[in-house]
């Protein structure tokens, strides 16, 4: 969670289950980098994330 509670990291303790939610439809992709760096070193596999789009057409 960061220092405002824009955005979280809710993990599971099997490595199955990751979310990053963000209060804003999209995340920043540097924002969004260095939470996957975080994410890597707790042993997920980076490849196997699905990145969703929250966008409005």
């Amino acid at each position: 969670m960061d220092i405002n509670y824009n955005m979280g990291l809710i993990d599971d303790p099997n490595l199955k289950y990751l979310w990053l939610p963000n209060r804003d439809r999209s995340l920043g992709k540097a924002t969004k980098q260095v939470h996957l760096i975080d994410v890597e070193s707790f042993g997920y596999h980076l490849s196997e994330l699905i990145h969703t789009s929250h966008e409005t057409t």
